[in-house]
């Protein structure tokens, strides 16, 4: 038996699903596991009390007394990652870090607006030294695969691919979600550039106007961005309508998000870039099919006519065209969408791909 430590030293609440989903997954193959968090994550930690003690992190590893662990995996970016690797290996003990987005160049960054260009390259230089320590790097797809054998595999070869991992929260796990009672057009997660959230307040303006459309049409926002001034007077009319339903400004629990995604006609995965979307899957473990753009890890699980719809580009008449596709044959598109979860991001699925990692520590 091993012990494993999941560290996440930086606030990002909807990592807390993949936190517990390879704890879940360790403790299958007969692990004890622990966990090291931000404080942040206080009010979000329920689900992993009864998988091991929690010590919360509030200024830097060097508060952690008497620990020690056979492997520790790193689930997000944090400038105190360094630290804890450096005394993981005083301890002799093996680390992985699970690089969610490789860096893809300053031209990319660029194109993702100032905000994107300034704040990439501070991350991408506290990365590589971490990448350069930790005994294995895990990407979640292989677009992330790709980026990071371009650009990132010169600081460490020992690369695995193994997808964002979930348990299954959906209630009838023995039974195809129902396509009944489903009435959102769903936009989940974060308000940005890169998840072309003014393209969906474009298609919620345009499809509302549409009087062949606007009988059938509601829209759920839920985000935890706190939303401009600008934004929520674009949106006050609708809301005041009961048209648009609006949750901002706060971390959304993962119970509020799993009645978000089976209220849901489908969801808004139309991003711009992405190596692999949590908002996908958390919708397919409902059963709940994406409208997507083909880039990056989204053309990987997306399946046109199966589990959602693939669009070339985001104009309102294509993504019309989309929605209409998938509310014509609802039922076939939720099946679709429930078993792409089970075969690719349920945590027991990737049994094997935990059982490498711990190779290491052998």
């Amino acid at each position: 038996m091993a012990r494993v430590i999941l560290a996440s030293l930086n606030f990002a609440p909807g990592h807390i699903n993949h936190i517990e989903a390879f704890a879940r997954g360790f403790k299958r193959i007969g692990h004890e596991t622990e966990f090291f968090l931000s404080a942040g994550y206080r009010d979000f930690t329920d689900p992993l009390v009864s998988h091991g003690d929690i010590r919360y992190v509030r200024k830097s590893v060097a508060e952690l007394r008497d620990w020690h662990a056979d492997l520790v995996f790193i689930v997000n970016p944090a400038v105190e990652n360094i630290a804890l690797v450096r005394a993981c290996r005083r301890r002799n003990i093996v680390t992985a870090y699970l690089y969610h987005e490789p860096w893809r160049g300053f031209r990319f960054y660029a194109r993702q607006g100032v905000k994107a260009l300034v704040r990439a390259p501070g991350i991408r230089l506290l990365t590589i030294p971490l990448l350069r320590e930790v005994d294995k790097v895990v990407v979640p797809s292989k677009t992330a695969f790709r980026e990071y054998a371009e650009r990132s595999i010169q600081f460490n070869p020992r690369v695995q691919i193994i997808p964002l991992l979930f348990v299954d929260r959906y209630e009838g796990q023995n039974a195809v979600p129902s396509a009944s009672g489903r009435q959102y057009i769903t936009f989940l997660g974060r308000a940005s550039r890169a998840h072309q959230f003014d393209r969906f307040l474009d298609l919620v303006e345009v499809m509302l106007a549409n009087k062949r459309l606007a009988e059938a049409e509601r829209f759920l926002i839920a985000t935890p961005t706190r939303l401009s001034k600008r934004v929520l007077i674009r949106l006050d009319e609708l809301i005041r309508s009961g048209r648009v339903v609006l949750r901002s400004g706060r971390p959304i629990p993962t119970e509020e998000v799993n009645v978000f995604l089976r209220q849901s006609l489908l969801v808004w995965n139309a991003y711009a870039h992405s190596t692999q979307s949590g908002v996908m899957a958390q919708a397919f473990m409902h059963g709940t099919p994406v409208v997507a753009t083909r880039v990056g890890g989204l053309a990987e699980y997306v399946v046109s006519g199966y589990n959602g719809e693939l669009v070339d580009d985001v104009d309102v008449s294509s993504l019309v065209a989309a929605i209409d596709r998938i509310r014509s044959d609802l039922p076939n598109y939720v099946c679709g969408a429930r078993k792409t979860f089970e075969t690719h991001f349920e945590y027991s699925r990737h049994l094997d791909s935990l059982r490498d990692l711990l190779q290491v520590t052998c």
